[in-house]
């Protein structure tokens, strides 16, 4: 039983770290490619409520990612999500702008979380809770 354990905590630490590569191969300075450079912010944009967020691009190579803005009623119900395409070169830092449509006044979870576009996790998850009033 001890030697099953092993096997499972050695097969999730290859998969945690083979999980967040870039599309194209090349790894990252650190263990994610895209960091927040501050906590998200839930604000009104033009007509529409929306969830910013900075990233700052890690990696060595250009970066297309998919910020993914997924947020949950009190009862842990998804009720939304939103996404919005990030280009970042080598270095550079990045908005994303995540539209929050059609969410009624409530207090709410949400995670905020950036893919490649192959797929591939290139950020860790931030967690935030809000309310919206309108």
């Amino acid at each position: 039983m001890a030697g099953a354990s092993v096997i499972l905590g050695l097969s999730f630490a290859v998969l945690t770290l083979t999980s967040f590569q870039p599309a194209n191969g090349d790894s990252c300075d650190v263990s994610f490619c895209l960091t927040s450079t501050g906590p998200p912010v839930y604000i009104q944009l033009g007509a529409y409520n929306s969830m910013e967020i900075g990233y700052k691009n890690l990696s060595q190579v250009n970066l297309t990612s998919i910020v993914y803005l997924v947020v949950r009623n009190t009862s842990g119900q998804t009720v939304l999500y939103s996404t919005e395409v990030l280009e970042l070169s080598p270095g550079a830092n990045g908005t994303a702008y995540l539209v929050a449509f059609g969410l009624p006044p409530g207090y709410y979870n949400a995670a905020l979380f950036a893919i490649s576009t192959a797929g591939t996790a290139v950020s860790s998850a931030t967690l935030v809770s809000f309310t919206n009033a309108s």
